[in-house]
């Protein structure tokens, strides 16, 4: 999985499986899902980025959490 941070675009886009992209649609306002040929989520492209998040300083870090169970600062969703 990749994560691709565009500053000038205020986009982010997440790979989830680097596979040809066959078609996308978008999800809600300014979220983008790409598909593959087989229909299968290859990717998620986030516009106006820092708009959605109230900070213009968003982009300027990235943190990776790894596992499903969350991190104290932010704990997993329910999965009810």
């Amino acid at each position: 999985m990749r994560v691709r941070v565009d500053k000038a675009a205020d986009a982010v886009y997440l790979d989830l499986t680097g596979a040809d992209i066959e078609s996308s649609e978008e999800i809600a306002p300014g979220m983008i899902a790409d598909y593959d040929a087989e229909g299968h989520l290859v990717g998620i492209e986030l516009l106006e980025t820092s708009k959605r998040a109230g900070d213009t300083g968003v982009l300027e870090e990235v943190t990776v959490l790894s596992g499903l169970h969350g991190s104290p600062e932010r704990p997993a969703r329910s999965s009810r």
